[in-house]
């Protein structure tokens, strides 16, 4: 392909690695032969990304000098470099070798060169690299990362595996050999032929949007519109709908119950004070509405309604039955109210038979008022219970869950509970005494008060917390528990989160920078350790803690355009919640306070990824 040289950079560089669009030549050159025959003036040309196999190429072209001396090719390093000087090479080469590597579908020049061989009807020649130390790559897991209009290649191709060990080496060889000095007659009948029997897949797609207006049924309809024209024309598989209280969660089911086709899903709930749309924080006085969509054709979506905490094992069996799946979900979008959540993720588990990742958020309001809904598209709203969708994606997905928040040295086991959310004593002291202690004295006006005292907004920058194994980094992983209320009967303190006698506690410690800095800061590290890169990323739905919102609200602006940053302006969509379930490293799906949860979908086929990891 074109060199990494300074006349013409033709290997993605860092920076270059989102400009993938393919170059389609406006003015075609004259068409070039050296005698003025019909003949080519290469019998190959050879494309490749320079940082990944330069070597690789100069190995291969020796060789197939070594195996026919007469051969032609056209290489880089030997030839014209520049945009013009690439399209003469391929046109005037009778075959176009495409030498593939991990990050070749991020080189800009790669894909013109290949693009150009497309729209050239050259005979394409697919040379897989095996070797991890220079850049192998599963040809499947390639083929998801191409343009679109470049995917039919490896449909149509098959990939010749090149090896440095001189026996399997001398095969790859051959076989290139013999394509290039085949009949092009017969090899374009074989190509019509695969091209014919090629299975057409329809790619994942993630699209968000969202709506201005205070009028519910226009924002609906609003922003359903663009959803659609977002997911370019087609009609969503799966939709989720966060909005504020403001606006009417009837009007919302009953719109995109119209709106929507039959064959499409939808569940959602309400969001504090506003909602994360790509980067920007969509609150207008505390007024916001958004829309998530999933086009997935290959992919499946159930959701389930359980209007009382107590059925939600019921509804999920049900939907279990409806699915007809043979396997366990990928991950399960999970919204309750307030109150019930550990029992949700239990009767969840009890009901799948495993373990499965979750992300979701207790539905929330703008006052902690109790005006908190969810809706599904199959039992419309409720005030209680809980919405889900067990979701298998035909795409790569990955999940995390973290916070903001660093132990301090104050630490205390709860010796007595007056229930599974209310601390009565921690060491045989008054709990709510013990945690002022440590607070620093933080709510010494509230305890003087003689009703009770709501100390959220006063705890958010001192919760407590609960080991709960290590975190991406090695370093100990707490559940964060955000204290809500002192009792001022006997100095107790109420949570929301489950607790119980011999846990211990730990008063955690945060800042309002480091709040307002965690989400990016942790996107950043889950994508360190996801099966796939960020160019690969299609769209991610995040979780915002409402209550870290309600603390850091003047910045949150400044914090969703951070997310952004760190996401490549991927489509995103995030709500403010009172209560936020994700999954923790060793697989089991959990509940905090004051946390933050992401999901990141991928553009790489779950087919792809498993035939390269097939043991």
């Amino acid at each position: 392909m074109g060199g990494e040289s300074s006349k013409c950079c033709c290997a993605a560089t860092d920076g270059e690695k989102d400009d993938v669009m393919v170059f389609v030549s406006q003015q075609p050159i004259a068409p070039f032969t050296s005698d003025g025959s019909t003949g080519y003036r290469y019998d190959l040309f050879l494309s490749h990304k320079q940082s990944e196999a330069q070597d690789a190429v100069a190995t291969l072209s020796f060789n197939l000098k070594q195996a026919r001396s007469d051969i032609r090719f056209w290489l880089d390093l030997e030839q014209d470099p520049t945009e013009q000087g690439m399209y003469k090479g391929v046109r005037d080469s009778k075959c176009f070798l495409f030498y593939c590597t991990d990050n070749i579908a991020f080189s800009k020049y790669c894909l013109l060169e290949l693009g150009w061989a497309v729209e050239l009807d050259k005979p394409i020649i697919l040379v897989a690299e095996t070797d991890p130390r220079h850049g192998a790559t599963d040809i499947g897991r390639l083929r998801d990362r191409m343009p679109s209009e470049l995917k039919h290649v490896f449909d149509e191709n098959v990939a010749i595996p090149f090896y440095r060990d001189p026996a399997h080496r001398a095969v790859s060889i051959q076989k290139i050999i013999e394509i290039v000095f085949a009949d092009q007659k017969k090899v374009a009948e074989e190509k019509r032929s695969r091209r014919t029997q090629a299975v057409k897949r329809e790619e994942a797609l993630v699209a968000v949007s969202s709506s201005s207006y205070l009028d519910t049924k226009q924002a609906t309809a609003n922003a359903y519109q663009k959803l659609v024209q977002a997911l370019s024309g087609k009609s969503p598989t799966l939709i989720v709908s966060n909005f504020t209280v403001s606006h009417d969660s009837k009007v919302v089911h009953q719109v995109l119950n119209d709106l929507a086709d039959s064959s499409t899903a939808f569940l959602g709930c309400t969001s504090s004070a506003g909602i994360i749309i790509n980067q920007f924080w969509h609150s207008n006085k505390d007024n916001g509405f958004g829309l998530f969509g999933i086009y997935d054709p290959d992919g499946r979506y159930e959701v389930g309604h359980a209007t009382t905490a107590d059925g939600v094992a019921a509804a999920c069996k049900q939907v279990l039955m409806n699915a007809e799946m043979d396997c366990p979900p990928d991950f399960i979008f999970v919204f309750p109210t307030p109150g019930n959540e550990e029992s949700v993720l239990q009767q969840l588990e009890q009901a799948v038979g495993a373990k499965v990742p979750v992300i979701g958020g207790s539905s929330a309001d703008n006052s902690v008022a109790g005006e908190w809904k969810q809706f599904s598209r199959t039992c419309g709203v409720s005030e209680s219970g809980c919405v889900f969708a067990l979701c298998w994606p035909s795409v790569l997905t990955y999940g995390g869950f973290c916070s903001g928040f660093g132990p301090s040295s104050h630490t205390g086991k709860i010796t007595k509970m007056h229930d599974k959310r209310h601390v009565a004593t921690i060491d045989g002291e008054p709990a709510a005494t013990v945690y002022n202690r440590w607070a620093g004295g933080a709510f010494d006006k509230f305890m003087k008060e003689k009703e009770d005292s709501n100390i959220l907004a006063a705890s958010t920058l001192t919760p407590l917390g609960v080991q709960y194994g290590n975190d991406m980094d090695g370093e100990p992983m707490y559940v964060i528990i955000h204290p809500h209320l002192i009792k001022k009967k006997d100095q107790s303190f109420t949570t929301f989160k489950d607790l119980k006698e011999g846990d211990e506690l730990v008063c955690m410690a945060g800042t309002r920078q480091n709040l307002t800095s965690r989400i990016s800061v942790g996107v950043k590290k889950l994508l360190q350790t996801a099966p796939f890169h960020l160019e690969d990323v299609i769209g991610t739905y995040q979780i915002f803690c409402g209550g870290v919102m309600m603390a850091v609200k003047d910045d949150m602006p400044s914090v969703v355009e951070n997310l952004g940053n760190a996401l490549n302006w991927k489509p995103t969509m995030g709500a403010c919640t009172f209560g936020e379930q994700g999954t923790f490293l060793d697989g089991t799906a959990g509940h905090g306070n004051l946390m933050f949860a992401s999901l990141l979908f991928s553009r790489i086929r779950k087919s792809s990824y498993r035939e390269q990891h097939v043991s």
